[in-house]
């Protein structure tokens, strides 16, 4: 038996109990519980910040350039 600390938590799940390990047969330490939120928690956390910055980003160009147009426009009369 080898016991670790799992980033993603559940309320479902207690100590002792029985739940499918992912795990690196070569550094058994290095594992996590086998399950969608397991495995794709922090990857998917990432993209989530990362396509809100990016939203950010093209929004601020957008905005950026418009703001540049106008002033360029506006200082042509």
């Amino acid at each position: 038996m080898i016991r670790f600390n799992n980033a993603v938590h559940s309320s479902s799940w207690g100590d002792g109990d029985s739940v499918p390990v992912a795990y690196d047969p070569t550094d058994p330490q290095n594992a996590s519980v086998d399950s969608f939120a397991g495995r794709w928690f922090l990857a998917g956390l990432a993209g989530l910040l990362g396509g809100f910055f990016l939203l950010i980003g093209i929004v601020l160009t957008v905005l950026g350039r418009s703001l540049m147009r106008r002033v360029t426009t506006n200082s042509g009369r």
